[in-house]
């Protein structure tokens, strides 16, 4: 039994004072992780997070980085060591381009964990996990840089705990690994110790933080290969001044040893085996501005009224108010009381020349974290181009906002240690207690954000009675070639093939694909197959295309948005029950058609259209054509198209041909009608385009769209959308009279 020995009215005292004691490493390790699982607690919430699966959420990146551990704790060992076979067919796949943490992974597999087993305890323990090693790495990273506090500590690591930068990408969940670049920039924020063993500890720390980066996820480990550069060019500044702690061929040596150990690791776990990348362009993703201050609807007191341009959520870094008022407090303090610094020598700012190369490391990030689109919020301030040899290296880091964090951590940081060590220890851990305090209350928004519901299609007891039934499922389109039209359904699909051990044929998803999405191949259907083999089509698609493709109507049914054909749908009439056969609204005359996406319009789309926006359609490429089932015995005469055109800066008016085709029965050919030359000017010019058919009683209508040079808003220096944008649709209108003219405009 442990007995309080102190006076009842001592107690509250000495517990302070013992609380706010300089602690050692382990201590702040300690303190550190203890502040991670209250942010895991508060954020995640324990019950609900360990009541979660590996059902991924509604977001395809998760169910890509879930599938590859399920398929990778099912398959025998191989070399590379995160080689998967028999997973997808005709291929190996790599696990670390499905950023399945291999870090993580690989002691699931020496357990010998099941994929039944991590199905119900992988996600949540790496939450925990994760969380821990935030707190934990903020509260080394702050002893190293000299706060010493114990409630320092606590409540310092905790502020970083909770910055939305780090638990809002959890729907990504390797790059939820923010320890490895917070611990990184501890490293290098201090100089180098002057004592040789101390040196030789250092730069095994920076071996082993590379070696995990390079294990965890390649766009942390770019982060941590770059805080690595920092620190090495401080230390080439720090023996201007004083030798070197260990010679330099012993340090040398070192360096030479770090480099062949990631080049051993890159060798062996299977790095270079999938070079290529998918990507949008360099710049895409790129980060605002005004990231810093835009809450993207995760704040408790600002209603978000600015949306990120482009993809520029990838950059997201919001410093809450709490956190906001310490970095602005220790930025007053740091000019007011710059001789009282505890430790002030420990950092590669005391030198002028140390704090000049953070500074221009800080600022050339925010450039490159940019990419070339300089927006503050909404506003373009403005946009420039990579020249080419360095555009296609660019095009590597398409997701280059992701860098901005290491800015907003490094300033929160030193924030934080300005006032731990500019204002005495019981105003220091006051002031950042309340700040962390505010910082959680103003996230409540994102609380539950690290355990999400399962997504529509992967919890869809349709789709995984499906999975359980047939041998092998193909994916069409090919991966990213889906987006055009439904985002998200081909890594849920991906992932019910690793659920139910179903390979997974034509498409796969992962972060290293090349695929050319004009190509034929890429955007061909499903041929009939085997019994047993699913094709799921992902893009909107009509009957008549699948009769092409060699389809029956009663081969092909609709489940969410996803068309399933099988070849044996009659030999499964439980699984048939669950899915509708495929039927297309028939329409007359007297009735106008709108092309927005809240008209689910992808019935009428049958080939070369964007995915339907809140105003319209985009045609993309050369051609797009929709077809049109009309009610049996009414005809329409005339057909109003509403059409405009994509204009970049600069461009004329827009030339297109505009067809329209009619058939009198399923399968007859197709005989042309009307044609309509016409010229666009710049928006808000519109033009409505009248046809004229003259078929006395078709059964369908196409009307096919051709405008001359379509450009993307990429090659016309918008940013990365490389879709080659013709002609803009809003709506259809279809009368029973004609007009006196067999083809014109108004």
């Amino acid at each position: 039994m442990i007995v309080w020995v102190l006076p009842t009215r001592d107690r509250p005292a000495r517990v302070l004072e013992l609380a706010e004691r300089a602690v050692s490493a382990w201590g702040a390790l300690a303190f550190g992780i203890v502040s991670g699982l209250v942010a895991c607690g508060y954020f995640a919430g324990f019950g609900s997070l360990w009541a979660q699966t590996l059902d991924p959420a509604e977001f395809s990146d998760r169910a890509q980085t879930i599938s590859g551990v399920l398929a990778y704790l099912r398959d025998d060992w191989r070399f590379p060591l995160f080689d998967v076979e028999d997973w997808v067919e005709g291929r190996t796949v790599n696990v670390i381009f499905t950023d399945s943490l291999p870090l993580y992974l690989l002691p699931w597999k020496l357990a010998g964990a099941s994929p039944e087993t991590a199905f119900h305890y992988f996600l949540p323990s790496w939450t925990v996990l994760s969380f821990a090693a935030q707190g934990g790495a903020a509260a080394l990273a702050l002893w190293l840089m000299g706060a010493r506090g114990g409630l320092v500590v606590l409540f310092g690591s905790l502020l970083i705990a909770a910055l939305p930068a780090f638990s809002y990408r959890f729907i990504h969940v390797a790059l939820a690994t923010h320890s490895v670049i917070v611990l990184a920039l501890g490293l290098a924020l201090v100089r180098m110790p002057e004592e040789a063993g101390a040196t030789l500890r250092r730069l095994l720390a920076w071996a082993a933080l590379l070696s995990a980066a390079l294990l965890t996820h390649l766009y942390l480990f770019m982060m941590v290969v770059g805080l690595y550069a920092v620190a090495l060019g401080a230390l080439l500044l720090q023996s201007r001044r004083e030798p070197m702690p260990l010679p330099a061929l012993v340090l040398i040596v070192a360096l030479l040893a770090t480099a062949d150990l990631l080049l051993g690791i890159i060798a062996v776990s299977g790095h270079l085996s999938s070079p290529s990348v998918v990507s949008m362009g360099f710049g895409y993703f790129s980060a605002n501005l005004a990231t810093f201050f835009m809450p993207l609807d995760h704040s408790l007191f600002f209603a978000d009224t600015i949306d990120a341009p482009l993809g520029q959520y990838e950059g997201f870094a919001y410093l809450p108010l709490g956190t906001l008022a310490v970095v602005l407090l220790g930025g007053v303090l740091a000019v007011w009381r710059r001789a009282a610094v505890v430790g002030r020598a420990r950092l590669v700012l005391a030198d002028p020349l140390g704090a000049a190369l953070v500074i221009f490391a800080s600022l050339f990030l925010i450039v490159f974290a940019t990419g070339g689109q300089f927006y503050w919020g909404e506003t373009a301030l403005l946009t420039t181009t990579l020249p080419w040899p360095l555009e296609p290296l660019g095009a590597v880091f398409r997701s280059s906002g992701r860098f901005i964090w290491l800015v907003g951590y490094g300033v929160v940081l030193l924030a934080i240690l300005s006032v731990a060590t500019r204002l005495c220890q019981r105003h220091a851990s006051a002031l950042l207690g309340l700040a962390a305090l505010a910082t959680m209350i103003e996230l409540a928004p994102m609380r539950g954000h690290a355990a999400m519901e399962p997504g529509p299609w992967s919890s869809d007891p349709a789709m995984r009675a499906l999975f359980a039934e047939i041998d092998r499922a193909a994916i069409h389109p090919k991966f990213p070639c889906a987006h055009l039209t439904r985002a998200r359904a081909d890594g849920e699909l991906q992932y019910l093939g690793a659920r139910y051990n179903v390979p997974i044929t034509n498409s796969f998803r992962s972060g290293r694909n090349t695929v050319d999405c004009a190509s034929a191949s890429a955007m061909a259907l499903p041929r009939p197959a085997e019994a047993g083999v699913a094709g799921l089509i992902l893009t909107p698609v009509t009957l008549q295309e699948l009769r092409v493709a060699g389809f029956e109507p009663s081969d092909c049914r609709v489940r969410r948005g996803v068309t399933a054909c099988l070849s044996d749908w009659a030999d499964r009439p439980g699984l048939a029950t669950f899915f509708s056969t495929r039927k297309l609204p028939r329409v007359g005359p007297a009735q106008t058609l709108a092309f927005t996406a809240e008209t689910a319009p992808e019935r009428w789309l049958a080939q070369g259209f964007s995915e339907p926006e809140p105003w319209g359609v985009w045609s993309v490429g050369p051609r797009s054509h929709l077809i049109l089932p009309l009610r049996k015995g009414e005809t329409p005469r005339a057909i109003t198209l509403d059409l405009g055109a994509f204009h970049p800066p600069g461009r004329g008016s827009v030339a297109a041909r505009v067809l329209l085709e009619a058939r009198d029965g399923p399968g007859a050919p197709w005989r042309e009608q009307a044609e309509a030359q016409i010229l666009i000017g710049p928006e808000p010019e519109r033009r409505r385009v009248t046809l004229t058919n003259a078929m006395p009683v078709p059964e369908a209508l196409r009307l096919t769209l051709l405008p001359e040079d379509p450009i993307s808003p990429r090659d016309a220096g918008l940013g990365g959308d490389a879709r080659p944008l013709g002609l803009s649709l809003k709506t259809i209108s279809l009368s029973a009279v004609a007009p006196a003219d067999a083809a014109g405009q108004d």
